[in-house]
């Protein structure tokens, strides 16, 4: 039996090149062996990437122009150059004319048209449609529960108890988003792992007023008994008369300070609902005197404590021992039982939206195919709906989510008992994904699969990163997880991982020798609101420094954690490139994460539009309104206020009313055509919010909730922070966020707000926990899984291990953040750690306090790496190695010639008419993915062979239909269906074409087919669909040819064309 391969591939190790020669190796063996793989990556981008890298490779191979992955696979193969050339060219061919049985693919894409397929098998293609986005769904099942609260007392108290909650918390009454979040939790990972029997029973309101009513005992029968056994204890000092001891004077005889007395003082006096404290000096207080009584007191009371006391403290702390964590337990439960209650009737609500509309969500896919798998034998699954694999290859697989891996792993089991080759690759320091259910534990446990037989191989030398950049970080994060290990503050559940082990490869070997490289590390009180403040200025400076030595503004990135660190960074740059003659024109700003859509003074004019066409008595809206068309009208210069506030502007408000009940997309473009293109304003930068703007419009049209209002309630709550994604090939300085720059590298990093982290001082929020099988109480421990407000008391309940496993993973979270942006530098590393202590004291003792500072003690300091410092003012720089001169290459300025679109590209009406007539008459699936189907039709009703495929998609992007992301996934996915029988002879040129010609019946009604192709009096129609078959679909290509053969033409075919499916259907 062959073994699972496992690379552990560190940053910058060469992990695709490693993935891609260990595929073009099967093909070498095989040139027909892509039929039998597939590749799994992360994202669209990724699996373009793959696609694209293996057939370049392919390429050069057959040129003979890849030298060193030639030597590779001479090496690995056994075969000359002249086998594997002749072996990569037959391959390549087969590729390009087989394309759609190359398999790459996301997992999410994989499962889906699994799902997909199944239903088909099943029979129950037709029962439901898969829709996308469950968000909508959420929506309306909190509006469903906030519409029923006055039928049900229950829900209404339940739903009381949080908003009192919130006003405890001086927030808002307004609790829908709340409900949301809770919606949320029922596509959270750890609950969709439940069986559909946990879930029922989970669900099942008998059970969960049961667990209700058991908390309730609990909690009352013991804190009753507590209060009684700890006041009668007292109560036996108190009358003892012993050296006069009284209820009055008795603590100046015992220990106050960590004594055992206050203790149970405090259990006498237990508030309701107040979890009982039990501390080690409750054991200690057994048999050591010295917590009862303070030394001068021992002598006098020592015999009495001894005798009398203890004894009877024993009964007390046999009590407290044996209920205290069951009795915090429930306290923890039922702070969140109104949520639980929440929880179940949003389930039953969602269900019933989703019934109602006879759809299923795709967010359920994974979770419906572990039930599959779980219940029959996993490779008839996958042979029965027409998908054979014998290998497997799944990428950046820290990064799998458990739900994901129990779908993959009775595959990869098959493959290598069929002596298939599988493998996987990743990184555990690079597990930056949590919060999307990634689950690095898999990786980190994968050596321990026996049945896996794992062959793991390590990739230890880093091919990116100059010497400097790497010595660094080898030593910083080899001194972090040593000092992480010596505090032995929280361990995981699992011992074997430990943070020695999960980190036993974080050393790299050094593969650069030129440049040197270069990192620095600078402590400076935090930014104040001074213009020229040590954070700002040391930006500039480095920033001045860096033009001189000839880097280019495209090499610098900025990474940030949070979002609102974007803003303000991408503030301040702006604000040095207007005011530092130095970095004037070389600061442009490329932000995925900073540039927000309410950023553009044209979006605030378009939403304040919206709103006065939604209530032209909204007088901010006017005010709004006013304000963003002068501000863009003048270009922010010379406004003469008065004047923009005084006239009348009742034409506006009529226009307006004019448009109000137009749909949502086209409202915006008719905004954007009259106060825009008409008034002859220049609105360059602001095109891309426009488009984004555009584009959520139509979407929020398409999702069915096309309401203004909730349209402009969506902006106001959501919308106004969404971000625009900016050209990655853009000259200007990068700012994103860490998780953003993953798998990226760039010349100069730049991380300013390198402070260490500890998100385990942050608040958790409610998450799902589950009591172990040691708990004492069978109600509470059967239950599935129950919502728990993780906080630091829960170390007293029975969800410790689970509270613990939490902080844990958060401590990883802490370290691999560090690590992803620390490793992205190619040649020069600048970190920038602020330090309030440095702007509170004096400036001589600057270098005292930095030394103080935690991130100091991370800091190479040996004989192989040392740094040079620098004290300046209330400023200290660590600096190590050399920068240098960075060589120019001539063609980064002499590329194309950016093309910027000038204007913003309005459609013919009509056009749109007759695409939105699509999505009326169900051509396009309405629950599906809409603007998918859209584009697609756009597409295709702009080809007549297969040359004008490139033409079509270049008017797709010009036109708003997809983005130039999109482009190449589409051109390929196109290029592999049409090539293929029976479409390619639908795209010959021996056809004369109609797409989408309008038909005319005697009623005087319009159809419009997809393709009608003609030849000798014979007609064949193609219908594009993009959703699951309905019996609607047949019987409107039947009436197409039914339109056909009445105009005269002797033989009519029709075929229906399934897109996503890949099949189509004789009519």
């Amino acid at each position: 039996m062959a073994g699972l391969l496992v690379y552990k591939a560190s940053a910058g190790s060469g992990k695709t090149y490693r993935l891609v020669a260990e595929y073009i190796k099967m093909l070498i063996e095989n040139p027909q062996a892509y039929r039998e793989i597939l590749a799994v990556t992360f994202t669209n981008k990724a699996t373009a990437e793959m696609k694209s890298r293996i057939i370049e490779k392919l390429y050069k191979l057959k040129k003979s122009e890849e030298p060193d992955l030639l030597q590779t696979l001479k090496a690995e193969t056994g075969k000359d150059e002249d086998s594997i050339r002749s072996c990569a060219e037959a391959a390549l061919s087969n590729i390009l004319h087989d394309y759609s049985m190359f398999s790459i693919s996301t997992i999410d894409s994989f499962v889906q048209r699994i799902i997909q397929n199944l239903l088909w098998e099943l029979g129950q293609h037709g029962n439901n449609e898969l829709v996308l986005d469950h968000t909508p769904y959420i929506e309306k099942a909190s509006d469903a529960l906030l519409d029923e609260l006055t039928k049900y007392p229950e829900l209404f108290n339940h739903v009381k108890r949080l908003i009192e909650e919130r006003l405890d918390e001086n927030k808002s009454p307004n609790i829908q988003n709340d409900l949301i979040s809770l919606g949320f939790m029922l596509f959270h990972e750890r609950y969709k792992l439940l069986s559909s029997e946990e879930r029922s029973q989970m669900h099942d309101k008998e059970t969960l007023n049961a667990l209700k009513d058991e908390v309730n005992r609990i909690i009352s029968e013991t804190y009753k008994e507590t209060k009684t056994r700890a006041a009668g204890f007292l109560e036996q000092i108190y009358s003892s008369g012993m050296h006069g001891i009284n209820q009055s004077n008795y603590r100046d005889f015992f220990k106050k300070s960590g004594g055992i007395i206050p203790m149970i003082v405090k259990l006498s006096e237990l508030k309701r609902f107040t979890p009982i404290e039990f501390k080690s000096i409750a054991e200690d207080a057994l048999s050591d005197i010295s917590v009862w009584l303070t030394k001068e007191k021992i002598n006098l009371l020592k015999g009495f404590v001894e005798h009398q006391l203890m004894p009877k403290y024993y009964e007390l702390y046999s009590y407290l021992n044996t209920n205290y964590r069951i009795y915090n337990t429930a306290l923890a439960i039922n702070e969140n039982i109104s949520t639980l209650f929440i929880i179940n009737e949003l389930y039953l609500k969602l269900r019933e939206k989703l019934n109602d509309d006879g759809v299923m969500l795709l967010s359920d896919s994974s979770a419906l195919l572990k039930e599959f798998v779980s219940q029959t034998d996993t490779p008839f699954i996958y042979e029965k709906i027409g998908t054979r694999y014998t290998s497997y290859m799944l990428d950046e697989f820290q990064d799998t989510s458990q739900l994901q891996w129990r779908n993959f792993e009775p595959l990869i089991s098959d493959s290598l008992g069929s002596n298939g080759l599988s493998m996987v690759v990743g990184d555990v320091k690079q597990s930056i994904y949590r919060w999307r259910n990634s689950d690095w534990r898999i990786m980190a446990g994968i050596e321990a699969e026996r049945q896996f037989y794992p062959q793991v191989k390590q990739l230890t030398v880093n091919y990116r990163s100059a010497r400097t950049v790497v010595e660094f970080n080898n030593h910083f994060f080899q001194k972090a997880i040593e000092i992480n290990e010596s505090e032995n503050d929280i361990n995981p559940q699992n011992p074997a991982f430990n943070l020695k082990k999960l980190y036993s490869d974080v050393k790299q070997e050094v593969k650069k020798i030129e440049p040197e490289g270069y990192v620095e590390v600078a402590f400076m009180p935090p930014r104040t609101d001074e213009a020229n403040d040590n954070f700002t200025n040391h930006i500039r400076n480095i920033l001045v420094d860096l033009k001189s030595r000839g880097y280019r503004a495209g090499d610098i990135a900025f990474l940030v954690r949070k979002n609102e660190q974007g803003r303000h960074l991408a503030e301040l740059l702006l604000q040095l490139s207007k005011s530092d003659t130095q970095l004037s024109g070389f600061i442009k700003i490329v932000s995925q994460d900073a540039l927000i859509l309410n950023s553009s003074a044209a979006v605030r004019l378009c939403i304040a539009a919206l709103k006065i066409a939604l209530n032209p008595s909204d007088s901010l809206a006017v005010t709004q309104f006013r304000k963003e068309f002068a501000l863009l009208k003048n270009q922010n210069e010379n406004i003469d206020w008065p004047s923009v506030f005084l006239p009348d502007i009742a034409d506006t408000f009529d226009w307006l009313s004019s448009i109000r009940f137009y749909p949502l997309g086209y409202m915006v473009e008719a905004i954007i055509q009259k106060y825009f293109h008409d008034q002859k304003i220049d609105i360059n930068h602001h095109l891309p919010y426009l488009s984004l703007l555009h584009e959520y419009a139509i979407d929020f049209s398409y999702r069915g909730t096309s309401s203004l209002s909730r349209f402009i309630e969506w902006f106001e709550q959501d919308g106004k922070s969404k971000k625009l994604a900016m050209a990655e090939t853009e000259n200007a300085i990068n700012i994103l966020s860490i998780h953003k720059s993953k798998g990226l590298e760039f010349p100069v990093v730049i991380f300013p707000f390198a402070d260490l982290q500890n998100q385990r001082k942050q608040q958790d929020g409610i998450m799902w926990f589950k009591l172990p099988a040691d708990t004492p109480n069978k109600i509470l421990r059967d239950y599935p899984l129950l919502p728990i407000k993780s906080k630091e008391s829960l170390v007293q309940t029975y969800f410790e291990a689970d509270y613990y496993d939490e902080q844990f993973c958060k401590k990883i979270d802490d370290i691999n953040l560090q690590y992803v942006a620390f490793t992205r530098a190619k040649h020069e590393l600048y970190l920038l750690v602020t330090d309030k202590k440095l702007a509170e004291d004096e400036t001589n003792k600057t270098q005292e306090n930095v030394e103080k500072n935690k991130f100091v003690k991370l800091l190479p300091n040996s004989s192989s790496i040392s740094p040079q410092k620098v004290v300046d003012g209330k400023k200290v720089v660590f600096t190590y190695g050399q920068k240098s001169i960075k060589k120019v290459d001539l063609n980064d300025s002499m590329g194309e010639e950016t093309k910027l679109i000038k204007y913003y590209p309005i459609n013919p009406m009509r056009e749109k008419i007759a695409r939105q007539l699509k999505v009326d008459s169900g051509e396009i699936d309405q629950k599906g993915d809409l603007q998918h189907g859209i584009a697609m039709h756009a597409i295709l009703s702009k080809i007549i062979t297969l040359d004008d495929l490139d033409n079509a998609i270049g008017w797709a992007v010009q036109n708003g239909y997809i983005s130039a992301n999109q482009k190449e996934n589409i051109r390929s996915n196109l290029i592999s269906m049409i090539s293929r029988e029976p479409y390619k002879q639908w795209f010959s040129n021996t056809w004369e074409v109609k797409n989408e010609a309008s038909i005319v019946n005697t009623d005087g009604n319009i159809y419009r087919p997809d393709r009608v192709l003609i030849a000798d009096n014979q007609a064949v129609i193609v219908d594009f669909k993009f959703g699951l078959p309905t019996p609607k679909h047949r019987k409107q290509v039947e009436q197409y040819k039914e339109l056909l053969l009445s105009m005269g033409y002797a033989r009519v075919k029709g075929y229906l064309w399934y897109f996503q499916l890949n099949r189509h259907e004789d009519v």
